[in-house]
């Protein structure tokens, strides 16, 4: 892992601003007719804070909290699908590009998430 990409979660403003921008994602989500029923009775300030934590991950600090088999095991009995994975990747995107995440830094988070697409979706 390069020291770019170490510091990819402090350059972008650590806890604060990727709290507001995971907020963001989540809002986007809720309004998604395909997405929402994923998280129909879900504490969402909770899942906010678990989602702040794995990106801290994605965004390269050493985290062993999100391994392949826990996200395999949190994912699975909800059955992703590959266009809802896919869908959430976009907006996703969406979200970190209108936050100003330079275009090599969104290839590197969005890399990270995409890592776990096998752990994810229901093939």
């Amino acid at each position: 892992m390069s020291n770019a990409q170490q510091a990819l979660f402090d350059k972008y403003g650590g806890v604060p601003v990727i709290t507001g921008l995971v907020g963001t994602f989540y809002a986007r989500v809720m309004d998604s007719e395909r997405l929402a029923p994923y998280f129909a009775g879900i504490d969402m300030p909770r899942l906010i804070a678990h989602q702040v934590a794995f990106f801290r991950q994605a965004m390269g600090k050493p985290s062993e909290e999100f391994t392949h088999q826990r996200m395999a095991d949190a994912h699975q009995p909800l059955r992703v699908t590959e266009a809802d994975f896919d869908e959430v990747v976009s907006i996703l995107t969406g979200v970190l590009e209108e936050a100003g995440v330079e275009p090599e830094d969104l290839l590197a988070v969005v890399g990270a998430v995409a890592a776990y697409a096998d752990d994810i979706i229901v093939r």
